[in-house]
């Protein structure tokens, strides 16, 4: 049985070709007061590259006497076009105003100039960037690696690069028209090698600056075309791969029937879950998750002022596979399996996690990953991470002992194995709404569908109200059913039916108890724009910054504290922080050595050595010569952290490395 609740909410993970242009429009309308708000924040400013220094002298007048600025050319004193008035003109303008003026600064080679050695600034500012004459694409696009590698050194920790481009160079879609990837200079690519990520980008209007006159057309006096340029704004990345995990390698969790001696018990920590096990969404301040799980606890209590709220330690995170009714509909590779620390035999212990740095990425050894090498899916061992939070039902004495008179929420998190895509994650956040036993027929579950359609929108309409759920009459298992929401207008992400939660029934020793789950992950994704769940376990805290500014009311554009737009803009808009990232594609097959593979656990092997830089992992072919052979295709793109071409690469040979030594599989 599916319920739906038709929302009227315009959701997606692309932005469709009107919308792109509509939004660069805009940007470009509002350039100068953009470019005003962005650099009169800044203390100091470096510009690199002028000409003849038109745009640094109109800059000057644009931003407060209260930001230093610093401008620098490449040429010498006696080398600059001598035919040009507009120079000597522009540099006495400059010193009059207290901006130094430096010569023979190369943009590729900063940490060598002299004249900077010390100096941090909040901002640097490098307009159309070339070789020189005609030059070609390859070394354009070395001038601007080069020029982002040195960058760091000189640049404040919270600063920010702008690099404006002719219209195309770019290679984003910030261009109008956008050119083929491998015909453009690859700029947020070239960033990435220097550890930084586009943020923004900004229209580039001359008519903003009133004394700039634009020179240096292959390099010459003359003018060159700045109709539709785009300023791309970068900002430094957090570490790409982590230098240390963030979770140790045994975790203490508490296990398992006995809540009141609260057990703790060492576990090996399987090593998709490392970075992310002990972090607990549901207690981070004005994050999402933590958002979504406020509004439906009070609304909830709204409704039910008597609500109890059921404590984490009365749900352990740890269950006994043993006497689980619910768990017959999971897979045994679905569900993460347990080791107990003292019990890895075979396993091998020996490359610590300060191995890792993004120079020289590691394969995780057998202690880091978890796994036992070849053969964990042959293994039935009898501790498991929760799956969901009905699992816990069973084992739960207070609920099969005690008679309930009111309703239980509880909030917590589920671990299970799933595909690499945008939607899904190994720990996701679910809500369990519990009510009392009863002999009649079970509660209207109205209530809760006006809860969702307020979280989800304004209002909703429930289109369907039959309830035929699933399972045996006789039986203990829980008898459920779907709660869907039809949204309507663009959603790439999911598609236009979103499965939000379920509804059951659950027999204890008392009677029938019933029961709703709700899907917090999804929530958050739909009411914040998300289009990729990795943005949800982001370490960088501008991206939760992002979130406590957003509008939390539905379908409203976010505004900053100075009153610009946030990077959710529109409906139609979905939120991202790091803008037109870079996607690598890498094929790998590989021969089965036995029939014991499993795509699920390939892909928690494929996580633990890629640090969640794999968008989406797909299925290609099945190829059978005397052997069977798989390929799968790895998406690398990431949603919040500087992904290079050489550490993609780098990761895909990890991977082969990986999967031949946990899996017995043989790369081809």
């Amino acid at each position: 049985m599916h319920r739906f609740i038709r929302i009227s909410k315009r959701f997606g993970n692309r932005v469709n070709r009107s919308c792109v242009h509509s939004v660069i429009l805009w940007t470009k309308q509002g350039s100068r007061k953009m470019m005003q708000d962005l650099l009169s924040s800044c203390q100091s400013i470096l510009l690199l590259g002028e000409a003849n220094f038109s745009f640094s002298s109109s800059l000057r007048r644009m931003l407060p006497e209260t930001v230093a600025m610093v401008t620098s050319c490449l040429q010498s004193v006696d080398g600059i076009a001598k035919d040009d008035p507009l120079i000597e003109k522009n540099i006495q303008i400059l010193k009059e105003a207290d901006v130094q003026v430096l010569f023979e600064v190369d943009a590729t080679k900063l940490d060598q100039c002299k004249s900077l050695e010390g100096v941090l600034f909040d901002a640097v500012v490098f307009n159309f960037p070339h070789v020189g004459g005609k030059g070609n694409i390859g070394r354009n696009r070395d001038l601007l690696k080069q020029f982002f590698v040195c960058c760091p050194r000189i640049l404040s920790p919270d600063g920010r690069i702008l690099v404006t481009l002719c219209n195309g160079q770019g290679g984003t879609g910030a261009d109008t028209p956008q050119r083929k990837w491998n015909d453009s200079w690859q700029v947020v690519a070239m960033a990435a090698c220097g550890s930084f990520i586009l943020t923004k980008t900004i229209g580039f209007n001359s008519e903003d600056y009133l004394d700039y006159a634009c020179t240096g057309y292959r390099s010459q006096s003359k003018q060159f075309v700045t109709r539709n340029a785009v300023t791309h704004v970068f900002e430094r990345s957090i570490a790409t791969v982590p230098h240390t995990l963030g979770a140790p390698q045994q975790v203490k969790l508490l296990t398992a029937p006995d809540p009141v001696s609260k057990e703790l018990v060492n576990f090996i920590c399987p090593g998709d879950l490392c970075w992310s096990i002990d972090r607990d969404l549901l207690q981070t301040k004005h994050h999402p998750i933590n958002e979504v799980a406020d509004h439906i606890r009070q609304s909830m209590e709204a409704i039910h002022p008597a609500l109890r709220s059921m404590e984490s330690e009365e749900l352990p995170l740890v269950l006994n596979i043993k006497d689980m009714p619910f768990l017959s509909s999971f897979k045994l590779t679905d569900l993460y399996q347990l080791r107990t620390h003292g019990t890895e035999s075979g396993m091998d212990r020996d490359s610590p996690s300060s191995n890792y740095n993004e120079g020289n990425p590691q394969v995780r050894s057998a202690g880091q990953c978890g796994y036992l090498e070849c053969g964990l899916q042959q293994q039935r061992l009898d501790r498991i991470l929760r799956p969901s939070l009905v699992a816990c039902l069973s084992q739960n004495q207070t609920l099969q002992a005690e008679e309930l008179d009111t309703p239980v929420a509880s909030f917590g998190r589920v671990f299970k194995r799933c595909a690499i895509n945008s939607v899904s994650y190994p720990i996701m956040h679910q809500c369990l709404l519990l009510y009392p036993p009863c002999t009649g027929k079970a509660p209207s579950w109205d209530s809760v569908c006006v809860m969702v359609s307020g979280l989800l929108a304004e209002k909703g309409e429930v289109l369907n109200h039959s309830t035929a759920p699933s399972g045996d009459e006789n039986s203990s298992l829980p008898k459920e059913s779907t709660l869907m929401i039809q949204i309507v207008g663009l959603n790439q992400c999911y598609g236009s039916t979103v499965p939000v939660g379920h509804f059951g029934t659950f027999h204890t020793l008392k009677g029938d108890m019933h029961f709703c789950v709700l899907y917090l992950d999804t929530f958050a994704m739909l009411r914040f724009h998300i289009d990729d769940i990795r943005l949800l376990w982001s370490a960088d805290d501008r991206i939760l910054n992002h979130f406590q500014m957003s509008s939390y009311e539905c379908g409203n554009p976010a505004t900053s504290k100075d009153g610009n737009m946030s990077p959710v803009q529109t409906k139609a808009q979905t939120f991202k922080y790091s803008i037109h990232a870079p996607t690598f594609s890498h094929d790998i097959s590989f021969w089965l050595l036995d029939q014991s593979f499993d795509e699920l656990l390939f892909c928690s092997v494929v996580r633990s050595v890629t640090f969640d830089l794999v968008r989406e992992v797909n299925f290609l072919n099945q190829y059978v010569n005397r052997k069977v052979s798989y390929t799968y295709r790895l998406i690398y793109q990431s949603c919040d952290r500087a992904l290079s071409k050489e550490l993609a690469t780098q990761l895909q040979l990890n991977v082969r490395s990986a999967i031949n030594k946990w899996l017995g599989v043989e790369p081809r």
